[in-house]
């Protein structure tokens, strides 16, 4: 089945002592999978769009997951720590860095939706079908 995905990612750092504004109604609380321990927490937040046309959506093509991080007081990760962290945590759950020097960088996240051990990243030009045997820990790197 063809899917076109776009992506969006939203990354909540929330510690101890941190005010949240109430711009919506989901609250660290809310999340169901964690990964790590400790009192501080962070939260990874992906919002997958499906669909022909992204201009006009409907609820359907809107998918939105959240995964909660802890990490221990004196302890310093790092956003790609807890993304690499949620990926070997989540088997369902891939990221896809690429080489861009010294550092990683993030080309691309998936998600295992139908739990078929593969999932396709399309755009008008690409195609490419990952399959999980390709993920070490739920990341795979990737050559520019």
């Amino acid at each position: 089945m063809r899917r076109l995905f776009y992506l969006f990612i939203a990354l909540l750092l929330v510690s101890r002592g941190f005010a949240q504004q109430n711009v919506s109604p989901f609250t660290m609380d809310d999340i169901k999978n964690w990964t790590g321990t400790g009192p501080n927490r962070a939260a990874l937040a992906v919002q997958w769009v499906t669909g022909e046309d992204p201009t006009e959506l409907v609820a359907e093509d809107i998918h939105f997951l959240v995964w909660g991080y802890r990490w221990e007081d004196g302890e310093k990760p790092s956003a790609l720590d807890m993304i690499r962290a949620v990926a070997q945590n989540d088997s369902r759950f891939y990221v896809m860095l690429g080489d861009a020097g010294k550092d990683p960088v993030i080309w691309g996240f998936g998600y295992d939706a139908d739990n078929s051990g593969s999932f396709s990243l399309l755009n008008k030009t690409t195609s490419v079908t990952i399959k999980q045997d390709q993920f070490v820990d739920g990341v795979v790197s990737l050559k520019s």
